[in-house]
C-alpha cells in the first residue's frame, strides 16, 4: 500500500474517532456506535473522501472476519461475555472500538514509534 494511502487511512481513523461514541454516551449524544457508521459521518464532514472512507471500511470488515459488527466478532472470538447487560455491552464494545481505532491509527500512520 502506498505511503498516501496509509496516511489517508490513518487520518480516517483519526476522523472517524470523533464521531465515535465513548462508553456510556450512546444514548445521551448524536456521535456514532459503530466504526463504519463513524467513517461516514466523517465524510459527510467533509474531513475524507468517500474513497477513502471505502478503503477504510474493507480495512475494519477484512479484520473482524466478515462479521456485521465489532461486538459480533468479540462474541464469535469468545472475548465478549453472553451474561452482561446491554448498557455493560454496549460500553466494553466502545471501550474497545476506541482502542481499536487508536491502534489502527498507529499502523497506518508514518511516525515511528
Amino acid at each position: 500500500m502506498s505511503k498516501y494511502k496509509r496516511l489517508a487511512l490513518s487520518k480516517a481513523f483519526a476522523a472517524a474517532k470523533e464521531y465515535l461514541a465513548k462508553p456510556g454516551e450512546y444514548r445521551y449524544c448524536m456521535k456514532q456506535e459503530f466504526i463504519c457508521h463513524a467513517l461516514l459521518a466523517a465524510r459527510w464532514s467533509g474531513q475524507i473522501t468517500e474513497a477513502v472512507q471505502e478503503l477504510a471500511i474493507s480495512v475494519v470488515i477484512n479484520r473482524i472476519d466478515n462479521q456485521r459488527t465489532v461486538q459480533g466478532w468479540l462474541c464469535a472470538e469468545g472475548y465478549l461475555p453472553r451474561d452482561l447487560s446491554l448498557q455493560e455491552t454496549f460500553d466494553l464494545c466502545q471501550e474497545y472500538r476506541h482502542r481499536w481505532l487508536d491502534a489502527l491509527i498507529k499502523e497506518f500512520s508514518d511516525k515511528p514509534d
